[in-house]
Parts: structure tokens; C-alpha cells; sequence
């Protein structure tokens, strides 16, 4: 896509291209999530985008997500019904149903 027709014969700014980003997205009902990693992390995700060829770090970071992911949507349909079924009368109760979460959550990213 080329992008809209230059204003004032001027090209598209950073921010008018990610808008226009944006609402493609958008119009594909596709969802966007920004995070912050540190340079230690980028390098390593840099080095597996060019051991392997990939065209770019989605792919790289989408890949290394999705097997956790996976597990992680398993371990809720395991374990939700028991722990909303569970006889939550005290402050201790949720405490332990929390701590089990944690226990679960630790037990998919080591």
C-alpha cells in the first residue's frame, strides 16, 4: 500500500503511517500489543532473527509465545471449574486459591 496521497506535497509523517497502521489492523479486527524489553532481550531476539532467516522479531517473540500460551490456556481448563466451584468463606480461602494460581502460573514459565 503506498499510503494516502501527500498533503501539501509533503510525505506521510511517522505518526499519520502509524495510524494508518493502526486502523488497517483495525479493519482486520487484528489486535496490537506494545511491550518494552530490555537491549539483552531485543539482542537475543535480533540473533534468532538472523540465525534463522526470519523476515522480522513478530515472528521470532509469536513463536517463542505460543507453546507457553498453549499450556497456559490448558491449565485454565483444568483448573477452572475447581477453583470457582471452591468454598471460598475467608480472607485465608482466597489467599490459598491465589497461591495456587501462582503455583500453576510458575509451573508454565519455570
Amino acid at each position: 500500500m503506498a499510503g494516502r496521497k501527500p498533503k501539501y506535497d509533503k510525505a506521510m509523517t511517522g505518526a499519520e503511517k502509524a495510524r494508518e497502521y493502526r486502523e488497517r489492523k483495525k479493519e482486520k479486527d487484528e489486535k496490537l500489543i506494545y511491550f518494552a524489553m530490555d537491549n539483552k532481550a531485543v539482542k537475543a531476539i535480533d540473533n534468532v532473527v538472523d540465525f534463522f532467516e526470519f523476515e522480522g522479531r513478530a515472528e521470532v517473540v509469536w513463536g517463542l509465545m505460543q507453546q507457553p500460551l498453549k499450556n497456559a490456556l490448558q491449565v485454565i481448563a483444568e483448573n477452572e471449574k475447581k477453583l470457582k466451584d471452591a468454598d471460598i468463606q475467608t480472607d485465608e480461602d482466597e489467599e490459598a486459591i491465589r497461591l495456587v494460581k501462582k503455583i500453576l502460573w510458575d509451573s508454565i514459565t519455570g
